[in-house]
């Protein structure tokens, strides 16, 4: 792919030849984002379409659309008022007709206020009394109501700087404002390591560099300073946290693409989905999935949306006195709202 190029204005009430504002070679492939005006039209045609013309496609912003090897004259009209485009010469037509090389190309990073990801979730602690959040704690979640002050310590004394277990971890999180944040801790073994001040949502932690072991030796558990709740959790040898609490960033919008529950061996229950949107102190379930010990995967046709600052997590409960071990893997898109 080459550079991208500025952005090119195109001005009100008037049709433009795009290769004529880009100064690209006409007929060269080209990737073609609309990034000013709510709406513009596009019209391939060898002459300049008529101002009333019918015969164009709506290109609403933040759709990126692709203009195939060959097309010599490509118009872009900006009704009302002026628009803004960013162009780049290109061959991978972004669409829904090819959603799986769309994912993969987000994932790359060519599109735009796009990224994917792909959560996994687990639990050692589900039984039959009650549904509990999949992830390392032997509760449900306890969401914070205000910035806080977490810590970090390891069950084992090898998880420290100069140690053979996991030396350094990457801790990402949400403050009150919504807002990513990250930070890089070295570990002191089974002593607590204080964080932040402005901690107030999990986002992952994953450990980034160990010594000859290769891994954490010991359970690493971040927690509110002073031994209190449980925020995130990393189990010895795994090196990354699996818990189930997604929250929404602010600024973006959440879309569902499949889920896939993984129950243990010869065991079976049930998984529901939590949605928690913000502002409102309600717990809304989403589905109640009964699970026998496969792989269940569920793609949502028509994708599940959530709102920025929305609290999601994922619940499990054993048809069997437990406790089951229990797998959760969500992948979504995250769309910066802007590019809605």
């Amino acid at each position: 792919m080459a550079d991208t190029l500025t952005n090119i204005p195109v001005p009100a009430e008037e049709w433009v030849d795009v290769y004529d504002l880009s100064s690209i070679t006409p007929g060269l492939p080209v990737n073609m984002q609309n990034i000013g005006a709510n709406t513009l039209y596009y019209s391939i045609s060898s002459t300049e379409p008529d101002k009333d013309s019918d015969k164009y496609r709506i290109f609403r912003r933040g759709s990126i659309i692709n203009l195939s090897d060959g097309d010599l004259k490509v118009w872009i009209f900006s009704p009302h008022t002026d628009g803004l485009i960013n162009i780049a010469e290109f061959s991978f037509i972004a669409s829904s007709e090819s959603p799986r090389d769309f994912l993969i190309e987000v994932a790359k990073g060519n599109i735009p206020g796009h990224s994917v990801r792909g959560l996994v979730m687990r639990s050692k602690n589900i039984t039959d009394v009650d549904f509990i959040d999949i992830w390392g704690g032997a509760a449900n979640f306890i969401p914070p109501t205000a910035n806080e002050t977490w810590e970090i310590l390891s069950s084992n004394v090898d998880d420290t700087l100069l140690g053979t277990g996991a030396r350094t971890v990457l801790v990402n999180y949400l403050d009150d404002s919504y807002a990513r944040r990250s930070l890089v801790v070295n570990l002191d073994g089974t002593n607590a390591v204080t964080l932040n001040s402005d901690m107030f949502r999990p986002d992952g932690a994953v450990v980034i560099s160990s010594g000859s072991d290769k891994r954490n030796e010991g359970d690493i558990t971040i927690q509110v300073s002073g031994g209190g709740d449980l925020r995130q959790f990393i189990e010895a040898e795994f090196s990354a946290s699996e818990d189930s609490l997604f929250t929404i960033p602010a600024g973006h919008t959440l879309i569902g693409l499949k889920t896939s529950p993984l129950w243990a061996k010869n065991d079976s229950g049930n998984v529901r989905g939590v949605v928690i949107p913000f502002g409102i102190n309600t717990e809304i379930t989403s589905g109640d999935f009964p699970v026998y010990q496969n792989i269940v995967n569920i793609k949502f046709e028509a994708p599940a949306i959530a709102l920025e600052k929305t609290d999601l997590t994922f619940r499990a409960r054993s048809d069997n006195i437990g406790p089951a071990i229990v797998s959760f893997i969500l992948e979504l898109l995250l769309v910066e709202n802007e590019f809605l």
